[in-house]
């Protein structure tokens, strides 16, 4: 048996309300920002000449569709930026004023959020508060960028729609271009720590060729965003090799938001010799039914000899195959029914 011990106290309903305004836009690095607020009793009234304690906090801010970002410039901790205290006007309204400034070095150009937390007391002495975030960069524009495949295959036309998006989420309209850029040299492969009974995180490929300098130029064309739909372009066919995708874009801020993913193009019946590659194991869709296809491109570039794959449904192996020539090639899984629910290889 036991016993736990617990008070009951009186509700009382608090006598008014703190309330953060949203941003009319987001905001930019090195320019002073305005956030306001008001605080007014629950039946309507101001609240004149209250105190109002505000913390600023900066945070890493990466948008839901930029994926290939988190190699690079995943989430971290907060860090305060700034403090201190506002008073209401006549009319229950305040103000705090401060200048988002982006983090040092290399992480200058990525976005950040900005979190202002306000509080306030009433006549009972409870902290009354409201918080809300606010996204801040250097440039106004990112692009949500969804190949048509995770990997391509040579001698099918490449695809990929892209939409292009203010800090705050929303779908703008603008006029933007693309290139494709061949990538000739193999970038540097990190030796692996050998096995510890599980199989360690391989860096994106975009991490892996970040050192890697475009090669030949082999398309080009432009983008023209809409807020309805994202803009859909279908490339030539691509010959099996490493590929760098780079979109731009006017910036209302001045000179151009840029981005850049990685397509990889396979031949499926081949060895793929082009193919410099870190261990990788892309499927060519995220999804499948009973009865299709399944292909996955598997491997690395300094295998040597016979490989070997499991196909696995959670801690179940359902298949094992074994693969020749060492490099990366495209292994094909058959789907059936014992694949339902997800498989991994």
């Amino acid at each position: 048996s036991g016993e736990q011990r617990f008070q009951v106290e009186e509700y009382k309903r608090p006598e008014f309300e703190v309330t953060l305004k949203e941003a009319s836009d987001a905001l930019r690095y090195g320019r002073k920002a305005r956030v306001e607020g008001e605080v007014k009793y629950y039946f309507g009234s101001p609240v004149p000449g209250a105190e109002v304690k505000y913390r600023i906090t900066r945070a890493r801010f990466v948008p839901w569709y930029a994926w290939w970002w988190n190699w690079f410039y995943a989430p971290s901790g907060s860090s305060e930026v700034a403090s201190g205290t506002a008073r209401t006007d006549d009319d229950g309204k305040f103000f705090v004023e401060f200048t988002p400034q982006a983090e040092d070095g290399s992480y200058a150009q990525y976005p950040a959020s900005f979190s202002v937390e306000a509080e306030a007391r009433d006549a009972g002495g409870r902290t009354i508060t409201d918080s809300r975030s606010y996204h801040a960069g250097a440039k106004a524009y990112n692009f949500d960028i969804t190949p048509d495949a995770g990997f391509f295959t040579s001698g099918k036309s490449a695809g990929f729609r892209v939409r292009l998006m203010n800090l705050n989420g929303v779908q703008m309209s603008g006029g933007g271009s693309y290139s494709v850029h061949r990538l000739e040299k193999a970038p540097d492969f990190a030796r692996s720590a050998g096995w510890g009974g599980r199989f360690g995180d391989n860096p994106s490929l975009e991490r892996t060729f970040t050192s890697v300098p475009d090669g030949k130029k082999v398309e080009s064309g432009s983008l023209d965003f809409s807020t309805a739909k994202a803009s859909g372009i279908k490339l030539k066919p691509l010959p099996c090799g490493v590929y760098r995708l780079r979109l731009k874009a006017k910036d209302p801020w001045g000179g151009e938001s840029e981005s850049a993913i990685i397509l990889v193009s396979a031949d499926p019946g081949g060895s793929n010799p082009a193919l410099k590659l870190p261990p990788v194991t892309i499927f060519e869709r995220a999804s499948y039914q009973p009865g299709e296809t399944a292909r996955v491109l598997v491997g690395a570039s300094p295998l040597k000899g016979v490989r070997y794959a499991e196909i696995l449904a959670g801690n179940f192996i359902l298949s094992k195959r074994t693969l020749r020539g060492g490099g990366v090639s495209v292994l094909s899984v058959k789907v059936g029914t014992a694949h339902r629910g997800g498989f991994a290889v």
